[in-house]
């Protein structure tokens, strides 16, 4: 046992010198308690607070930071009955706490004694007096603060009691084996209003939460339990039950089902089987695309196809995994363009990579002969030596019947941008190629079409755009803003200068003399 030392006795004088009475400063004066404790005591008799009242919390095994929170709730004029409460000596200062929360939210003595036990941990004891504070009973109180349950199970079952769920129907899902994901699952069916029955019928842990949500959403939209059966098998991952729901809810027959049923195809496959069914084709349509062979690029280029009515001996020309979905754009592009099919043979063919198909695809266009085109058709050319030929051919000059390219504000045209099917949407995607690329295509576009810089000064034009570093960065930000202007007559500063370093001062001049910018020099 501690005996008085200096700051103890500092307490003993102090409380005589402020006035307390010796019965009063007996209530501290003793070596059982530390100084700190002393000071505690020795202020809430001070404060004026009843000495039994004091004497509840003035016990040498509650620790003076525990002392010093009942003092400071017993100055709010808590009973005698709520300050035993609190005064428990193995109660922490943060179990106090909760205690003195729920007091100050106007929690009954009756409910605060549910939780204010040594026993239960202040974070159980905030969850059980967070329910009464939201009107919970104590059943209610008990079940949503209960230990088996982690934080987010927790807000579940606070969540079912929240919405006017009965404790019968939060009962059915406040399991431990449940994990927040399931229980929300099926606490939103119940708040929607199916059957319990219904409920239950989705509501098994072989089910993973997003498969239940399947489930659960088809019997909102009012399909039956056969077609909802039909999909609510664990086999299927939750994407694939959600196409399959998708196509129930338009309609689908059996036949139609059973292509979005197939495990030979991934999401993004069966993505794009969704949506040749949805807009109208049948199913003898579909199955032209629809083959594991095919990835989900491909068969987005046959649905285009079928959708745009190619012919099947049309679209024979490019249905065959030897395409890759970028190849197949490029035939089915000259398809829509109405080439004929003997010119568009020459570039169907797997050993032409995509520029090479583009720059053959770009002859017919520009309505070169197929005699012209087929000399430089050839696998062992590069798309650039092509494209220099295809220009040479072309003697740089607009022929009867060019056009420029197509552009509209949410798609960019198909010659600045290569296409690219990504599997981390379920769209269709123009994946930005090259700036450098794409600054040349639409310059000779533009000068092949319209006229302007003539064709023997395009390498110096190009020179310019290419070397422009933050004129491309541009292009690919806002494509069509930039194809809306000239670019082509007005070089920028930045062009150039990049000309000057390129080919010299008479690349510039020229630059310069045909942008009408020499006074900018």
């Amino acid at each position: 046992m501690e005996s008085f030392n200096i700051h103890k006795e500092r307490q003993v004088r102090e409380g005589i010198a402020h006035g307390l009475m010796s019965d009063r400063v007996m209530l501290y004066a003793s070596p059982d308690f530390d100084h700190l404790q002393m000071q505690e005591i020795r202020w809430a008799l001070e404060e004026g607070l009843d000495s039994e009242l004091v004497s509840l919390f003035a016990d040498p095994r509650i620790a003076w930071v525990s002392m010093h929170s009942i003092r400071s709730a017993a100055a709010q004029g808590l009973s005698s009955e709520q300050v035993r409460l609190l005064s428990q000596p193995a109660l922490s200062l943060m179990q106090i706490q909760e205690i003195v929360q729920g007091f100050e939210k106007g929690l009954s003595l009756e409910q605060a004694a549910v939780y204010a036990r040594p026993e239960i941990d202040w974070e159980t004891m905030r969850r059980i007096r967070e329910a009464f504070e939201s009107g919970f009973d104590e059943d209610q109180a008990r079940l949503y603060a209960s230990p088996s349950f982690n934080e987010a199970q927790a807000e579940q079952i606070h969540k079912g009691f929240s919405a006017g769920l009965a404790l019968g129907q939060v009962n059915s899902y406040a399991h431990p084996k449940y994990p927040a994901s399931q229980m929300e699952q099926i606490r939103l069916g119940l708040e929607h209003g199916l059957p319990e029955a219904s409920v239950n019928a989705y509501a098994q842990n072989s089910f993973s939460a997003d498969q239940m949500e399947q489930i659960r959403l088809g019997m909102e939209h009012g399909l039956s339990l056969a077609q909802i059966s039909a999909y609510a098998q664990a086999a299927y991952p939750w994407s694939q039950m959600a196409l399959m729901r998708s196509g129930l809810e338009k309609g689908f027959n059996a036949d139609q089902l059973s292509l979005l049923s197939s495990p030979d195809f991934d999401f993004w496959q069966l993505g794009t089987i969704l949506r040749g069914l949805e807009s109208g084709l049948s199913v003898e349509q579909v199955k032209t695309y629809a083959r594991p062979t095919f990835d989900a690029g491909q068969m987005d280029q046959i649905l285009l196809g079928l959708q745009e009515g190619l012919a099947n001996d049309e679209l024979s020309l490019y249905a065959s995994s030897s395409f890759d979905a970028a190849q197949m754009a490029q035939i089915r592009k000259g398809l829509g363009e109405n080439i004929p099919l003997d010119h568009i043979r020459v570039f169907a063919n797997p050993h032409f990579e995509t520029k090479q198909m583009e720059q053959i695809l770009r002859g017919f266009e520009q309505r070169l002969s197929l005699d012209e085109v087929l000399t430089y058709a050839l696998p062992d050319l590069t798309w650039y030596e092509m494209k220099k030929q295809r220009r040479s051919l072309g003697n740089g000059k607009a022929r009867k019947g060019a056009h420029a390219p197509n552009e509209t504000d949410d798609q960019p045209d198909e010659r600045m941008f290569a296409f690219s099917y990504t599997k981390t949407y379920s769209k269709r995607f123009y994946v930005y190629a090259d700036s450098r690329e794409a600054a040349q295509k639409f310059i000779e576009d533009r000068i092949e079409s319209a006229g302007g810089i003539p064709v023997e000064d395009l390498e110096l034009a190009e020179a310019a755009v290419t070397y422009d570093q933050s004129l491309t960065e541009n292009l690919y930000e806002h494509p069509t803003a930039i194809m809306e202007k000239d670019i082509y007559r007005l070089p920028s500063s930045n062009a150039l200068a990049s000309a000057r370093q390129a080919g010299g001062a008479g690349i510039a001049s020229k630059l310069f003399k045909r942008s009408g910018q020499q006074n900018r020099a």
